[in-house]
């Protein structure tokens, strides 16, 4: 339940970043940023110990949903 209240949230904030990019002409994806967050949460799941693939699937999915919002 958890999960799912924190990425309803995280969805909200998506809608209004998309917004935001839309009014001021920017693009939806960032890939200088998205490496950066990958990295840092792969980094983050080796030290709780979640395989990387495992975490690399979930951002990804999240991360091509929160663009098609976006959009």
């Amino acid at each position: 339940e958890k999960i799912l209240k924190l990425l309803a949230k995280r969805m909200e904030v998506v809608k209004r970043i998309g917004q935001y990019k839309k009014k001021n002409n920017l693009s939806a994806l960032n890939k200088k940023r998205w490496h950066k967050v990958m990295e840092s949460n792969l980094y983050k799941a080796v030290s709780l110990k979640l395989p990387k693939d495992f975490i690399t699937k979930i951002f990804a999915l999240i991360h091509k949903y929160s663009l098609k919002i976006q959009q």
